[in-house]
């Protein structure tokens, strides 16, 4: 076991993996970055308060521009309570009440007071901009204030979505429930093609060099060994991809004017018409389920083919049109409830993790077991055509050995 762990070891293409690494560090690490220092938004006043603010992607300025949104909000009841010659409402109180606790930086009571608010006028907390993002509705607000509230987090929603260093890695990968990497469907293709091309080299080798009969001398079975060969691979996939995400998020700590956050920020999504909170550990771990099954899915494609042709970009070609049969339109020509049954249709980790549109209606729980049992019927595949093949060289042996005779 151990030598054959030392020999799948030197096989490996280390340049194609140095390649993949530096292509993933560049990909994620500018996804990461772009989201910590380019995004802007501002607000416009208009009547005696006529002002026009903007928040740069800094904690500082995000303070500053959530500190006018409530001095506003301060004023304009204020305004309100003269207007009606009458003395300071409760809506005034209130509104002085949350400008005070945020000023003093005491969130966890902020985050209460914000979630009175909502719970009792929900559509006006909406139109105050009391409910800001990463809130979507009144319903997700209510959701996250109070998971906010249960786990006594000090931290403020809207700052933290905005400005944290884990938000805006999140970000990246189309995970942090608010502002979200516009190209997260090219970087998950990229990962996706790296495993392609990696799992292809490294279970074509021997079939391409001709040193397949060769290895089937090994005290291993041949099942076994594709097995090491394919760990090790998943397991330098893995490092890969761990350490470009790392470095990235590393270098976020680097750029001035920021706090880490919390991974128990709650993201929150609609699950059969239902706000759920999803904290963004969680979210992590769901989106590493998720890759891992997937290079499990093409580890099985590449073995499997791997046994029937020799021809590396065969493989590719193949694995990348099962891949991509939706984008390349060739799901149409499956029934909708078939589709829900292959892998192809849960190619889209922020989709499965976040679950818009038709997703509402899909339990990640679900797409992992669609992908996990797609995953074992293509391991169970390989193993079966690697019996059968020894099978048959087996009796071609016996048959040509020399004495062998039929009775």
């Amino acid at each position: 076991m151990k030598a054959q762990l030392i020999l799948e070891w030197k096989k490996q293409p280390w340049l194609l993996h140095l390649f993949w690494f530096i292509v993933l560090l560049a990909v994620i690490g500018s996804a990461m970055v772009r989201a910590e220092t380019v995004r802007t938004r501002g607000v416009s006043y208009t009547g005696a308060t006529a002002d026009t603010i903007y928040a740069k992607p800094t904690t500082a300025s995000e303070r500053h521009y959530q500190t006018i949104l409530y001095q506003h909000g301060v004023a304009n009841n204020v305004a309100y309570d003269k207007q009606l010659k009458r003395p300071t409402s409760p809506a005034t109180r209130t509104a002085k009440k949350i400008l005070r606790q945020f000023q003093q930086r005491d969130y966890l009571s902020f985050n209460r007071s914000i979630l009175a608010i909502i719970q009792d006028d929900p559509e006006q907390a909406i139109n105050d901009s009391i409910a800001d993002p990463p809130f979507d509705s009144p319903d997700q607000a209510v959701t996250q204030l109070t998971y906010m509230v249960k786990h006594q987090c000090n931290r403020m929603l809207q700052l933290d979505a905005m400005t944290a260093v884990i938000n805006n890695a999140a970000s990246a990968f189309g995970i942090n429930g608010f502002k979200s990497n516009q190209n997260v469907t090219t970087l998950n293709t990229l990962i996706l093609a790296m495993a392609m091309t990696l799992f292809c080299f490294v279970f074509y080798k021997d079939r391409r060099e001709e040193t397949d009969t060769f290895m089937q001398l090994a005290p291993l079975t041949r099942f076994r060994q594709a097995l090491i060969r394919g760990g090790i691979t998943l397991g330098l996939i893995n490092a890969s991809l761990l350490a470009a995400s790392g470095i990235g998020v590393i270098i976020l700590t680097l750029i001035p004017g920021h706090e880490f956050g919390t991974l128990l920020f709650p993201t929150a999504y609609t699950l059969f018409g239902k706000p759920v909170i999803l904290p963004l550990w969680q979210a992590f771990l769901q989106l590493w389920l998720l890759y891992n099954l997937w290079f499990l899915i093409i580890a099985g494609l590449a073995l499997c083919l791997s046994l029937v042709s020799r021809n590396q970009l065969v493989g590719i070609f193949v694995i990348a049109g099962v891949m991509f049969a939706d984008k390349l339109k060739l799901l149409m020509l499956v029934p909708l409830n078939v589709q829900r049954l292959l892998p192809n249709g849960y190619l889209n980790a922020t989709d499965v993790i976040r679950h818009p549109r038709d997703f509402q209606l899909i339990p990640f729980t679900h797409s992992l077991t669609v992908l996990l049992v797609w995953a074992a019927v293509l391991i169970i595949a390989a193993w079966t055509l690697m019996r059968l093949q020894t099978s048959g060289v087996a009796g071609r042996f016996r048959r040509e050995a020399p004495g062998a005779h039929s009775h």
